[in-house]
Parts: C-alpha cells; structure tokens; sequence
C-alpha cells in the first residue's frame, strides 16, 4: 500500500511518499510560507519515484493553520484524487505534533490576533490519544486549558509563549519547537482510511476553526447584517 502525505498548513511545509507503515521519502519546504513556490516541484520528485495512480490514498494537512497555506495543499490534493481517482483523506495539522517524552501534552499553533488553536493529547506507550477536538482559543481560555498538559508543542509558540507568561507567570510546561511528524499523520491517516472516513470525488472540507476576515466584514457591513436580519 502506497500512500502521498502532504502539508502546508505552516511554515514546515513538506511532501512525503510512504509504503504501509514505512516512510520512503519525504521532502521539506524552506522554511516561510512560501508552500506554494515549492509543493509541485516536489510532488513531480514524487512521482518520479511512483505512479500517482498506485496510490491507495492522497492524505493533506486540511487545517487549522495558514488561510492561503491550508487552500494550496488541499488544492493541489483534491486535484490529484479527483484525476486519479485515489480517495482523499483530511487530517487535522494539529494532530501531526508530537512530544518527544510520555505524559499529557497540548499540540498548539498560533492564530495571531485570534489567540492560538489548540489540541489536547496524551502520549503513552501505546501511542497518541486525544482528549479533545481542535478549538480556536483565546489567550485566557489557553491558560485555562491547558491544566494537567506538561508539554506544549507547537512550530511558532514564542509570540504564544509570551502572552501566555504574561498573565499566568506561574505556567509550569516543557516547550518544544517541532515540525509536522509524518509518521503520526501516516498513522491517523491508515486509521482513517481503513475506516472508509475518505472521499473519493475530490471533496473536502476545510479546517479553518475561525472565519476570515471576508466573512467578518461581510457580516458586520450593514448590507451583511440587514441579509442576517431577513
């Protein structure tokens, strides 16, 4: 079983080709949201190792994360499925964080201005479990949150960091900077594909967590808010 992972939700954009449980190959992106400069060049070193249509699934990063960064990847996959016919498999980006060390962890990615989104996990010999469905938080809802974790994971917490000592300076948590593991998304995405949770038309639906800022100023323009009214 061959499968085609791909992610660009984030600074640490990549593609990788795996074969059952066993990573081939994966290729890195530079790091900046750069996602789209490099991600066809990359799937063309793919497929000059494999056939695109040998693939048993097409696995994307389909957020939370980068509005443009999230829209290449799941572009250049729903492409792909819907001309080979491989069943698409979404994986949220902020299941591909691992700690390096056992105990309850937070897989977290900044959202800027909105505060940071934010995934609950355990991690024990048996593998990962999560604890709860990603969620867009604020800063004071973060802090709230994130009792019982002991490691904070993320690819850009520093500017998260900061607010979060700020108003709770007693915050006893490891922090590690990591990239997207591919191993965890391969791992997920088996699951989710011997599951049938795949489509197989192209379709996919999109991991935002928040609207953008087209939708918040469509909805609170007075035409927006009088079609609300109706």
């Amino acid at each position: 079983m061959f499968s085609l992972l791909l992610d660009t939700c984030t600074d640490f954009g990549f593609v990788a080709i795996a074969k059952d449980h066993e990573m081939l190959r994966r290729i890195d992106f530079p790091f900046g949201f750069n996602n789209s400069k490099f991600l066809l060049p990359a799937l063309e070193e793919i497929k000059n190792q494999i056939n695109f249509d040998e693939l048993s699934f097409i696995a994307v990063g389909n957020g939370p994360g980068s509005y443009t960064g999230i829209r290449v990847g799941v572009m250049a996959a729903k492409t792909l499925s819907y001309s080979t016919g491989v069943p698409l498999i979404g994986i949220c980006s902020l299941e591909e964080y691992v700690p390096k060390h056992f105990g309850k962890y937070a897989a977290m990615i900044d959202a800027k201005i909105g505060g940071a989104y934010l995934l609950l996990g355990n991690y024990d010999a048996n593998g990962i479990s999560y604890l709860s469905q990603p969620k867009l938080c604020s800063i004071e809802e973060l802090s709230k949150s994130l009792v019982g974790s002991t490691t904070i994971v993320s690819p850009d917490y520093e500017n998260i960091k900061s607010k979060l000592v700020e108003i709770n300076p007693g915050l006893d948590v490891n922090w590690e900077k990591a990239k997207p593991s591919a191993e965890q998304m391969l791992a997920v995405a088996i699951k989710k594909f011997a599951a049938k949770q795949y489509t197989a038309d192209g379709s996919l639906e999109i991991n935002y967590l928040r609207k953008t800022q087209a939708e918040i100023e469509r909805e609170t323009s007075p035409k927006g808010q009088r079609k609300c009214e109706h």
